[in-house]
């Protein structure tokens, strides 16, 4: 019989360090370091686009970062390999642990080990350190309180010390060193996407279905088996997934669809490199169906993966979202908010559907713009929601709703993705020249372009296609029909009521978009009084469950599909959730005063689709005309831009 080599045998002393608990059941710290270490090396070497993507960056081969991602993941959790941690884990005591294990485990490497890497690596390597460590959302410290933390025997004794030596010295049998080095700001420069990778591997390394707790008495065959978990672990919780297939044209959403001017335009558009497109065009004119035949070219030419569609408010992602669905109905799809709503669309495995951040895994995705700029942000996990956009297209749809505040963390956001060699798509109606050539410098800065993108025409409808190393403007042809609207104005709320109830009698539907929730609460509670049922309303503070179903009904009542004898006569009393990207359809609407952007918006829910002979369609602006008219918290909805009100205008 063969004699085992007694350097991978698992000592007796490593087995009294833990890593997991479950129950009374525990786990202990090589187990679980080498379920770690398995998943970082399955998941980089399955994950084409984004090894591809950290060797660019990195400026090494492909072999040469996994070589380093698992060697430091196999050093994520070594603060646990403190006393302090062994005793909280274990009995519950908690007054020595005031110093988490990932800034302790930094502490001591920079103390006991980083003089052990050769001095050409040395910097890499504690880099490394630091994003491995850093694996719960946020950066390691080695402070505490201020004050610069000493691993006294009360944290981390001698007999921690000589354990993290011997066991990292059975791990560097398993797993070499690497040995080629690698320049220490680019490590820096993507060390966000190195931190992600190292996030979600730990979390897929601590499920306990994939990874139960057991022991080996060999090292060896520990991380034999591991590796084996590790291919089941990620081809179930499908964290790589086949690139997502979409319409490349519009007659591939139905064969009998004839595409508009602006959808010509962008199904003749380049899709050989990554690119940042710019689509302007009024309300109506098919700009989600043209973005989505774009991404759908992009994919299939191998520039990205996957989409993810951000959009202002949950109602307008949750409507999208099914939209979407079906036309990719065999794609992995998810719908990520902050809203609690669960939609039937949504196809994904549990392990994806558990988190909003697992949720941007999915190949296709929409959900509100703020599950992307958290990944701009100082944000808990903002690592892990960067690394799950890699190999995504990012499509902002209505980005002219942005505010000073949210356009500064989009700009982030899309000169990292554009970083990374990630694609945008920005859609809008009403967007400022000067906000558009913000954002297109973003992204062009994230490619490294240097010289300055070319002045935008003032044309209108445009697309605009900038690569690294080109810029095209292309006109679209407007439409041949023209649309006229009846501006009308009123200063009295009680006939505005009584201008609705008439309206609603004569068979017309009609909206009144207020800017607060108390102001429509108010006009939905008198309007009721005159028409009963026939008055809805709509707004954004409703219970997760109620809100879905009110969303449904009103765009089973006043959407695209509706029929005549379901709108005959309704009137929908809402706030701003209205006013962009749901598909509504009204013969009359009265508005608050707003920028004169977002009345353009709401103009755009006038008499959208075709439904025979109408009247005239009218839209009357609500004028008050001293502060009595309006509600006070209304100032700060719009607080600094009041002077672009219409009422200021």
């Amino acid at each position: 019989m063969q004699q085992r080599d007694h350097r991978w045998i698992m000592q007796k002393a490593w087995l009294g360090y833990y890593a997991k608990r479950d129950g009374e059941s525990l786990y202990h710290w090589m187990g679980h370091t080498l379920d770690v270490a398995a998943v970082t090396r399955v998941y980089l070497k399955r994950h084409h686009r984004l090894l591809a993507g950290l060797s660019s960056n990195l400026r090494c081969n492909d072999a040469d970062v996994v070589d380093w991602l698992v060697w430091a993941s196999m050093r994520h959790d070594l603060g646990k390999l403190t006393h302090s941690f062994q005793r909280m884990l274990t009995e519950g005591d908690t007054a020595e642990y005031k110093v988490p294990h990932d800034s302790l485990g930094y502490i001591a490497w920079r103390r006991f080990f980083s003089g052990t890497v050769p001095s050409d690596r040395r910097q890499t390597a504690d880099l490394l350190i630091a994003c491995a460590t850093g694996h719960h959302g946020k950066p390691p410290s080695a402070a505490h309180n201020n004050r610069p933390v000493e691993l006294v025997p009360r944290l981390a004794c001698e007999a921690d010390i000589q354990s993290m030596r011997e066991q990292l010295a059975v791990l560097d049998l398993v797993h070499p060193p690497p040995v080629c080095p690698i320049e220490a700001a680019a490590v820096r420069k993507t060390s966000w996407w190195i931190a992600g990778c190292i996030t979600v591997c730990d979390w897929l390394g601590s499920n306990i279905e994939w990874f139960p707790y057991r022991t080996f008495q060999d090292v060896k065959e520990h991380w034999s088996d591991a590796l084996e978990r590790a291919e089941v672990a990620v081809e179930e919780a499908q964290l790589i997934q086949s690139p997502l297939r979409a319409p490349t044209t519009i007659k591939g959403f139905n064969p009998h669809w004839e595409a508009s001017p602006l959808q010509r335009v962008v199904e003749n558009l380049p899709a050989g490199e990554p690119c940042c497109v710019t689509i302007e065009d009024s309300m109506g004119a098919g700009k989600t169906e043209a973005a989505l035949t774009l991404c759908g070219k992009l994919i299939e030419a191998g520039v990205a993966d996957r989409v993810f569609w951000a959009l202002p408010t949950v109602a307008t992602s949750s409507s999208l979202f099914v939209r979407l669905s079906d036309y990719c109905p065999d794609a992995m799809r998810t719908l990520a908010h902050s809203f609690p709503i669960k939609l039937h669309a949504e196809h994904a495995t549990p392990w994806l559907l558990g988190d909003n951040r697992r949720r941007l895994f999915a190949a296709l995705s929409a959900g509100t713009v703020d599950q992307v700029m958290l990944a701009g942000m100082y944000s808990r996990y903002s690592v892990l929601r960067l690394l799950a956009l890699v190999g995504s297209i990012l499509v902002f749809d209505e980005i002219h709703a942005a505010d000073g505040y949210m356009l500064t963390i989009i700009e982030t956001v899309v000169e990292m993705h554009a970083q990374c060699g990630g694609s945008v798509v920005f859609l809008s109606a009403t967007l400022p020249i000067k906000i558009k050539t913000r954002l297109r410098e973003a992204w062009l800065r994230g490619t490294g372009r240097q010289e300055p993108i070319d002045p935008s025409p003032k044309h209108y409808p445009l697309v605009s296609h900038d690569t690294r190393f080109s810029t095209n403007y292309l006109t679209v042809p407007r439409l041949g029909q023209k649309r006229s609207v009846h501006i009308a104005e009123c200063t009295d709320v009680d006939e505005i009521l009584a201008t609705l109830v008439d309206k609603s009698r004569h068979g017309q539907c009609a909206a009144w978009v207020c800017t607060t929730v108390r102001e429509a609460v108010q006009r939905y509670q008198a309007l009721r009084l005159e028409l009963g049922d026939d008055a809805l309303l709509f707004h954004s503070r409703f219970v997760a469950d109620h809100r879905s179903e009110v969303e449904a009904k009103v765009l089973s009542i006043f959407g695209k599909q509706s029929k005549e004898l379901a709108r005959q006569g309704k009137v929908l009393i809402a706030t701003q959730v209205i006013e962009q990207s749901l598909d509504l359809d009204f013969d009359f609407m009265v508005s608050d005063p707003a920028p004169i952007d977002l009345l353009l918006q709401r103009m755009g829910r006038l008499q959208r689709h075709d439904r025979g002979e109408r009247a005239e369609p009218t839209f009357c602006l609500y004028t008050p005309v001293d502060d009595d008219g309006w509600d006070i918290t209304a100032k700060y909805v719009y607080e600094g831009y009041l002077p672009h009100c219409w009422l200021s205008v």
